[in-house]
């Protein structure tokens, strides 16, 4: 793998980079290939080392960093802040409307009109429905008559009075003599039965405080014995987990060890064939490079060669042409005189013309003979130059292949290089990796066999509580049993002497129950006698028949209004249950449970009666409510009131016997909710009025906020599980939320703001003391901190650090545990928050090797 020098560069073509070799840091075994100074400064900056490698460490959680400075350690750590801290605690609950109206009619009829439809929005006051009102109007114009019988009836009795009331009433006492004397003769009766049965109690009370002290004694005896077997089984089953705890350890770290050791041998040959190939990529550009120059070189002789051909054929050109001029002058001159001697006089000058042909005719052979030769050198001349041309042609071929060869060898060299490096690369990457899955083993069992012997030390601690508090109960159940029987005995015995005292108490009463009812008689009788010269009491009974006939006319006047059906509150109707011509009967409306419209009970006609009738008893000398009774009873007969007491008295029993399941019109308002919740006992003590929440429908993305408005610390209980509720009202009206719709409630039982802050698992707890470690000077120093508020994420530090400093949450260089190991020499970090909670709160697994399970 070759590292570019600058980024998104390439390195020169033909250039190759220069590894050296340096010292080993961070415990490699072996020397370590170092790119040129300028590229290892950009290769620490994108954190491509052809050497680096990822560990995947604790619970899916993914690091690898490391320091290449020389005697460094590599920390994962984190700023000590300041911020907020909310602290939740979860529930579910179940959507509702802030308010709902239930409707019904106040009195009983059929249906007429009904003027909405399910899901309509209404208004305050709307009309819902209305009812038939004929047989309202009957009943009114009934009691109107009712009313008016009562006026001429008191205008007759008070023209003609009567003594009837009177002999009734002597005839009373005579009846109530009668009853006191066979009272008498029952309650000696009854008495009797009473002490039988009290005396019964005592000796059962014995009976069951035997039978308790053998039983429940029996039950502390066995709860004893499950003591002592579940202390020896369980801990047995500790000391097991224990030991495979230390098997598991000796084993896995052996792995861990030899993961290691094979690192370090395939580091120390990969190296080795690395440098191999470089050295091979040197001596191979030597080789090459001489190649090229020396066919440069012969190149450059051969150019040198062909330019000084090239300078002789200029010359002997030049030459030529000189000589060639030179013949055609010589060569023509001697021709014309030949001619001229030829046409002249063949006599006496002939002996000197041919004389002087003869001279003419030799320079002309002469330069011939000259110009053939510098022709010939000429031709040898071009001859030289082509050969020449042609040695300066090869030398540039040999030239080109020299370079190529130089190019493909090196290009060779340098994929052999790269080779080596991905072989390298690829192998340490195997070996780190093999070192990764045996930590994680080594990590992932340990924290299986203490997790194993946590669950068996809690199984042994959680049994012995429960047989102890199983002692403890029983001995208490045999205390209180005992206490409970003993006192059932005393107040058994107890009973018996009070019912022996009640038994005389409830005779003497009798005995003068009998006294005065024959006393009573006399002084009726003597009453009866004057009677007739008495004001009579009918005429205040038929006073109060015309009251009740008032108050019957002005019930059935306001029936008659309350036939029509109006909304109490504005919204939308979600429930609509009559329809025209149906029956209803007489019912309750109300708004969020509260009663706004009642039917009006005809029953009170019937007490403001009886109220006169009693007050015209008290005039015969008040003999109780059975006489006031027996006057009512003859006060409704007869007349048409009858009919208008048996018509309210119809109506009350109507209204008594309404409770329907469900309104015959029920009205929600449009975006007001409410959430019915309920929380455990370890959250009641946590809830307060005004308390913030966040409200996640089922299936929504999106959340509501809240707060408590009311909360109830009488809980319910339910197969063993107390819960108590909790209401939420819905701050404003937001969208997404359906009455009867399940939610997630998160309750801020906790929040605090411009606090210290630190991650939760760079806090480690041992015990009751809590502590962080604080990276200074590049070493861990342990700090004991106080934390507040703590919440899945953060947690408050109220004392223990100063803002600004650097907590470690992991060791990136700390080693794996081994047995009796406490070293820190390792590359690989820690394992973050996923060994935390079973070694002591988020160190990793660096810290574990050195501080044991406490973190």
């Amino acid at each position: 793998m070759t590292l570019a020098p600058e980024e998104g560069e390439a390195p020169p073509r033909g250039v190759v980079p220069t590894w050296e070799y340096g010292p080993a840091t961070d415990g490699d075994a072996g020397p370590v290939p170092q790119a040129p100074r300028r590229w290892r400064r950009r290769r620490l900056r994108t954190g491509g080392a052809v050497l680096g490698a990822v560990v995947l460490a604790a619970g899916g959680a993914t690091y690898y960093l490391t320091t290449r400075s020389s005697g460094g350690s590599g920390f994962r750590t984190a700023t000590v802040t300041v911020g907020s801290i909310r602290q939740t605690s979860s529930t579910t609950g179940t959507i509702a409307p802030a308010t709902e109206a239930d409707v019904n009619f106040a009195v009983a009829g059929t249906v007429s009109t009904v003027g909405v439809k399910s899901g309509a929005k209404v208004g305050t006051g709307q009309v819902l429905a209305t009812l038939t009102s004929n047989q309202l109007r009957a009943q009114l114009l009934q009691a109107r008559s009712t009313l008016a019988n009562a006026e001429v009836k008191l205008a007759t009795d008070q023209a003609a009075q009567s003594v009837t009331s009177a002999n009734d009433t002597v005839t009373n006492a005579q009846s109530s003599l009668s009853q006191d004397q066979s009272n008498i003769s029952y309650t000696r009766s009854s008495n009797s039965l009473a002490l039988g049965q009290a005396n019964q109690s005592v000796s059962q009370a014995k009976s069951q405080l035997a039978s308790d002290t053998a039983s429940l004694g029996q039950a502390v005896s066995d709860a004893k014995s499950q003591l002592a077997s579940d202390t020896a089984s369980l801990g047995q089953a500790v000391s097991d987990a224990k030991s495979q705890l230390a098997s598991d350890t000796a084993s896995l770290g052996q792995a861990l060890s030899d993961a290691k050791s094979q690192l370090a041998s395939d580091r120390t040959s990969g190296a080795a064939q690395v440098l191999a190939a470089q050295q091979q990529m040197k001596t191979d550009r030597t080789t090459t490079a001489q190649s090229v120059a020396q066919a440069k070189g012969q190149l450059a002789t051969d150019q040198a060669s062909l330019a000084g051909d090239r300078t002789t054929m200029s010359v002997d050109q030049a030459t030529l042409v000189a000589a060639q001029q030179k013949e055609a002058i010589d060569c023509q001159g001697t021709g014309a005189v030949g001619a001229v001697m030829a046409t002249g006089s063949a006599g006496s000058g002939g002996a000197s013309s041919a004389t002087g042909a003869s001279s003419g005719t030799g320079l002309c052979a002469t330069d011939q003979s000259q110009v053939t030769s510098d022709q010939s050198r000429v031709t040898s001349d071009q001859q030289a130059v082509t050969a020449a041309q042609q040695g300066v042609t090869k030398d540039q071929q040999a030239i080109s292949t020299a370079e190529l060869s130089e190019s493909t060898t090196l290009s060779k060299d340098q994929q052999a290089i790269s080779s080596a490096q991905l072989s390298v690369s690829a192998t340490l990457s195997k070996d780190q990796q093999a070192i990764g899955t045996a930590q994680r083993n080594l990590t992932s069992t340990l924290e299986k066999d203490q997790q194993a012997i946590g669950t068996a030390q809690s199984n042994l601690s959680s049994a012995l509580g429960k047989d102890r508090q199983a002692v403890a109960t029983a001995q208490s159940n045999l205390v209180s049993t005992v206490q409970k029987d003993n006192q059932a005995v005393a107040t058994a015995q107890e009973n018996v002497a009070s019912t022996g005292q009640k038994n005389q108490q409830s005779l003497s009463q009798a005995q003068s129950a009998l006294a005065t009812a024959r006393q009573q008689l006399g002084q009726d009788q003597t009453s009866a006698s004057v009677a007739a010269a008495s004001q009579p009491s009918t005429l205040q009974a038929d006073q109060a028949a015309i009251v009740a006939a008032k108050v019957t006319v002005a019930q059935d006047q306001q029936s008659l209004s309350e036939a029509t059906l109006r909304s109490p509150i504005a919204g939308t109707v979600v429930s609509l249950a009559v329809s025209p011509g149906q029956s209803v009967s007489s019912g309750t409306t109300t708004v969020n449970g509260s009663v706004v419209a009642a039917p009006a009970t005809s029953s009170g006609t019937a007490t403001s009666s009886g109220t006169a009738t009693s007050s015209g008893t008290a005039t015969s000398s008040g003999t109780g409510s059975s006489s006031g009774s027996s006057s009512s009873g003859s006060s409704s007969s007869g007349s048409s009131s009858s009919g208008s007491s048996s018509s309210g008295s119809s109506s009350s029993g109507s209204s008594s016997s309404s409770s329907s399941s469900s309104a015959e019109v029920v009205i929600e308002p449009a975006g007001h909710y409410i959430v019915n919740a309920e929380v455990t006992t370890s959250q009641i003590g946590e809830v307060q009025d005004g308390e913030q929440a966040v409200i996640t429908p089922s299936g929504a993305t999106t959340s509501a906020y809240g707060v408590v408005t009311a909360f109830d610390t009488q809980g319910t209980t339910s197969s063993g599980v107390t819960s108590f509720p909790v209401t939420i009202s819905v701050t404003g009206s937001p969208g997404g939320l359906y009455a009867g719709d399940s939610a997630t409630v998160e309750l801020v039982v906790k929040q605090v703001s411009n606090v210290l802050v630190v991650p939760t698992s760079a806090v480690h707890t041992l015990g009751s003391t809590s502590y962080v470690e604080v990276l200074e000077n590049g070493k861990e120093q342990r700090r004991v901190v106080t934390v507040g508020a703590s919440g899945s994420a953060e947690t408050q530090v109220t004392s223990g650090l100063t803002s600004g400093q650097q907590v470690v949450l992991a060791s990136l260089s700390a080693s794996t545990a081994s047995a009796g190991s406490g070293s820190t020499s390792g590359r690989f970090g820690g394992l973050g928050g996923g060994l935390g909670g079973g070694l002591g709160g988020g160190g990793g697994f660096a810290r574990f090797s050195r501080a044991g399970a406490g973190g």
